[in-house]
């Protein structure tokens, strides 16, 4: 267990939450190299380019997930609960 803000949280969970961070951030590359073709990575700090949207993205959607209880082990007992939570979690960000 590591403790954050006077938080215990197992070691498990939080390399769960950096990897989907990941992937999340990943995904605004994917997507944008399918719709737009070639998208490079910014090198100005000036410009928020696609480094910053993928930052804020994968960021609320933790900070979503996270708020739907997507994270708690108490959570993961029925598969149905955690998919119906999922699903929420990803509809309450779409447009």
């Amino acid at each position: 267990m590591l403790r954050i803000f006077n938080h215990y949280i197992p070691l498990p969970i939080l390399v769960l939450i950096l990897v989907e961070a990941l992937i999340l951030a990943l995904s605004i590359y994917f997507g944008s190299s399918l719709r737009f073709g070639q998208v490079s990575l910014p090198l100005v700090a000036e410009d928020m380019g696609f480094g910053g949207i993928a930052l804020v993205f994968a960021a609320l959607m933790i900070v979503t997930m996270t708020t739907f209880g997507l994270y708690q082990r108490e959570g993961m007992d029925s598969f149905i609960g955690v998919m119906l939570r999922l699903a929420a979690s990803f509809l309450r960000h779409r447009r």
